[in-house]
């Protein structure tokens, strides 16, 4: 079996040989050092950067990377991420691979690779156990504090709750776990999408594109700068939106910057769909706010028509 891996900085990418790289396998990792040594193992470091400081130029060094990996003669692709922006970066590589034929795993960690309790380890063996069993797609491999070691599809991956390093998806909807037992698949998964990825895209300047905002008690108003293209706007579950903030979706409307709204459940939407017609907000579906996020962002990066943010690449839950 031979599997590339790719780091891109955070503690899970640990280098035991800082400054010196092996030319026929790369740079020697700490997560790496516990594998089977019958597996192949060549590493790839498109970039090194805090999960927290990524941006749309770093994603795209890691398409560019995976892109040519999906290429090669590997048997899998396994990428080890800060967990503070995985749901984010889960979601880029999610769109952009989505329909790919070779297994695409995601990592993180919860802790330090010298803490004896980190998932880093348990995290990248069950990566390679899909590798071996060719769960061919973009997904998360992660455990939780539960002790289960979930498979998330990559693009609908929930931003991380305060105060916990665990990941969930949307509506529960994992693809699967790994137990003692082996791969067990969840029948009420559905992947959804037409298998298709959203085409070529790039994340150049995308940051300052899409401006988000979070429903507040009261609600809040930002300045719209001349580089928004779309809002992004995560309302309270039940739909209920501030008053206040008619005076952003006023303004929004005068500078023809489309809101969307995200995050909301469809029973609410029903009953606040005269007022939303009226602000002109667009209610997305069934979607992570992060995956919403990077939609937006390469929609507006790449002059994509926005109502491609209602069509389903997998990322959206019946």
């Amino acid at each position: 079996m031979k599997i590339a891996v790719v780091f891109t900085g955070d503690a899970i990418g640990e280098r035991l040989n800082v400054g010196i790289i092996d030319a026929a396998f790369g740079a020697r990792y700490a997560l790496l050092e516990r594998l089977d040594p019958e597996i192949q193992i060549k590493t790839f470091e498109p970039y090194t950067a805090d999960g927290a400081d990524v941006t749309g130029k770093h994603w795209n060094k890691l398409l560019k990377c995976v892109g040519r990996l999906t290429d090669q003669d590997f048997d899998g692709i396994i990428v080890a991420l800060g967990t503070d922006s995985l749901p984010y970066t889960a979601a880029a590589l999610g769109y952009a691979f989505a329909g790919t034929d070779k297994p695409v795993l995601l990592i993180g960690a919860d802790r330090p690779l010298s803490d004896p309790a980190t998932n880093a380890f348990v995290n990248l063996y069950a990566a390679v156990e899909c590798v071996r069993q060719n769960v061919a797609g973009v997904f998360v491999v992660y455990r939780n504090s539960d002790g289960a070691q979930y498979i998330h599809n990559a693009m609908r991956l929930l931003p991380q709750f305060p105060f916990s390093s665990d990941l969930y998806s949307v509506g529960g909807s994992v693809y699967g776990m790994l137990t003692d037992d082996g791969l067990q698949l969840n029948p009420a998964y559905a992947s959804g999408g037409s298998g298709e990825n959203i085409g070529e895209i790039s994340f150049d300047k995308c940051n300052e594109k899409v401006l988000c905002v979070s429903a507040q008690p009261g609600g809040v108003y930002v300045k719209i700068s001349r580089d928004t293209k779309a809002i992004l706007y995560t309302g309270f579950s039940v739909g209920a939106l501030p008053a206040e903030n008619d005076k952003l979706f006023k303004k929004a409307e005068s500078k023809d910057v489309p809101v969307f709204l995200a995050g909301v459940d469809s029973d609410a939407v029903e009953k606040n769909a005269a007022k939303l017609e009226l602000q002109r907000v667009t209610v997305l579906p069934k979607l992570s706010p992060a995956a919403a996020l990077v939609k937006l962002r390469i929609i507006a990066e790449n002059d994509l028509p926005w109502m491609t943010a209602q069509k389903d690449f997998g990322d959206i839950i019946a």
